[in-house]
């Protein structure tokens, strides 16, 4: 192991490395927080470059400056529609349903998802089935007070 002490990048501290040769400060933590900083300085200068001095843009030859865009000068791009375009779309919309209707061909009904006219004969049902159960329940409870009277 080694014995030879190094010295801290992040805090300026001596320490004995338990890699040997590669380590550069002394606690994992240290060594993120340091990286996290020199990044930050990093995009901060690029960042004061930006605003002080233009855009260089570089041609064949040689380089031009050119004055750096704003957001706001910048236009947006506006495609224009072709016919072409158009028919692909609506050939590729036509192909999708042929072959969502021959999908659909050998299913059975009881593998069809469920529409919306068919929830509601599913309430409906459920509705009448409810209704009878009441009728019922009141009927007994009719016949079971007549007999306590007697």
């Amino acid at each position: 192991m080694e014995t030879y002490e190094y010295t801290c990048d992040y805090c300026k501290k001596k320490y004995v490395p338990t890699k040997r040769g590669i380590q550069k400060y002394c606690k994992n933590s240290h060594r993120s927080t340091h990286h996290r900083i020199l990044k930050r300085e990093k995009k901060e200068e690029e960042r004061q470059l930006q605003l002080s001095s233009p855009e260089l843009v570089q041609t064949e030859n040689n380089l031009l400056e050119k004055p750096l865009d704003t957001k706001a000068e910048k236009k947006t791009k506006v495609e224009k529609m072709s016919s072409a375009g158009v028919g692909n779309v609506v050939a590729g919309n036509a192909l999708y349903d042929i072959v969502k209707g021959i999908s659909k061909l050998g299913q059975k009904d009881e593998n069809k998802p469920a529409t919306n006219g068919n929830l509601w004969e599913l309430y409906d049902m459920l509705k009448q089935n409810q209704q009878l159960i009441i009728d019922l329940i009141l009927k007994q409870e009719k016949e079971f007070k007549a007999d306590d009277f007697i």
